[in-house]
């Protein structure tokens, strides 16, 4: 069960058993919280509350520290050095130039356990409304789904939001168009005077 300490700038400090090391020394998470309440008893029951959802977290086996990181510093320090071996260097630099222009100034702030879907949409929002192409915006989309994946692989975070992200249509560029009638005749006699046909005789 979790320990919790007020402290006199009504402040909290909660404490919680997390295990052992490999000499069998007890580790204990610390974490101070400032509810948001101004009673002292409504203070008492939030901060309760937090020590209650974080000691269940920690319990279900979460990377709970992990998941405080902002999304760029998670990005940054767990993610790139792993697509450093897996993709060619330019294909980052690129990856790079997303993040910095469109992505981090609209979630590199949040902390990975706070990001859901909302956010995200809005960065595809407005892009549309920027008048940028699908195809930009799947490319963003690819960026952000990728950390967010290799997130939820780490157990950090129970799901990756961009599985409810929707996307712009891509345009069609090849669709297949059928001749009405006047324009198959119209066709039909453009060969016939075009070129020399012999029709066999009967």
């Amino acid at each position: 069960m979790a320990s919790i300490t007020r402290r006199s700038d009504a402040s909290f400090q909660i404490r919680i058993s997390n295990g052992y090391d490999e000499n069998g020394k007890r580790l204990y998470y610390t974490e101070t919280y400032y509810p948001s309440a101004k009673r002292k008893t409504a203070q008492e029951k939030e901060a309760q509350k937090y020590a209650d959802d974080l000691e269940q977290k920690l319990r279900s086996g979460k990377d709970y520290e992990t998941s405080q990181m902002t999304f760029k510093e998670f990005a940054e320090t767990c993610w790139k050095p792993r697509k450093l071996i897996t993709i060619e260097k330019t294909t980052l630099e690129g990856y790079e130039g997303t993040l910095e222009r469109i992505v981090y100034p609209a979630i590199g702030n949040m902390r990975l356990f706070q990001i859901n879907i909302l956010p995200i949409q809005h960065i595809y929002d407005q892009m549309v409304s920027d008048h940028k192409s699908p195809a930009s915006v799947r490319q963003v989309h690819a960026v952000i789904s990728d950390i967010l994946k290799h997130a939820y692989k780490m157990n950090v975070i129970d799901e990756n939001p961009c599985h409810r992200a929707v996307l712009p249509k891509m345009k069609d560029s090849g669709d297949i168009r059928f001749f009405t009638d006047e324009e198959t005749q119209a066709f039909l006699k453009s060969l016939r005077e075009g070129y020399d046909i012999h029709y066999p005789r009967k």
